[in-house]
């Protein structure tokens, strides 16, 4: 089972593992008024939630099971429709942080791909992981501006498509 937090027995708190806490779209930022005084604290309250819980982090994907956009079943349709998709912020609303505003993009993108492989249309075809992240990675290359971090390599990917890899992986917790 794939869940983004892991909660407290009675529900009086979660840790979030695979996302920022937000406020209306914004990240909030600690303050002096929300900090830990003592750090330790919180590792106790993680520990005592994860002695019962079962984590692991699935981040591999054989990139050669990566298919062309061509090979699969109604990809280029998918990736042009997700195009039209806009996303409402800009690099700006992110500080003019390119990794946040890029991975904001990419989330974006991957959960209107998600509503999108869930219509009539395309719902009775199964989408693996592997042409998940050809669409995804084909739209984003599209819709973010260039830049040269781009063009590095991560695990022998580029720099998108591993990020695309990234915001797909679900932290499992049994």
């Amino acid at each position: 089972m794939s869940k983004p937090a892991i909660r407290e027995e009675n529900g009086y708190y979660e840790f979030l593992l695979t996302h920022y806490v937000t406020f209306t779209g914004m990240m909030i930022r600690p303050t002096v008024q929300c900090t830990f005084q003592d750090v330790t604290k919180v590792d106790e309250l993680f520990d005592n939630i994860a002695k019962t819980k079962k984590l692991s982090i699935n981040t591999e994907m054989a990139t050669d099971s990566i298919p062309k956009l061509s090979d699969i079943v109604y990809g280029k349709a998918i990736a042009s429709t997700l195009k039209r998709a806009v996303y409402g912020k800009t690099l700006t609303d992110f500080k003019n942080d390119n990794s946040a505003y890029e991975f904001g993009v990419i989330g974006f993108y991957m959960h209107n791909l998600d509503l999108l492989l869930s219509t009539t249309k395309y719902s009775k075809q199964e989408y693996l992981p592997p042409e998940k992240v050809r669409i995804l990675y084909t739209v984003v290359s599209d819709v973010i501006p260039h830049r040269i971090k781009h063009e590095e390599f991560r695990n022998g990917i580029p720099m998108l498509m591993y990020s695309c890899i990234r915001a797909m992986t679900r932290v499992e917790v049994s």
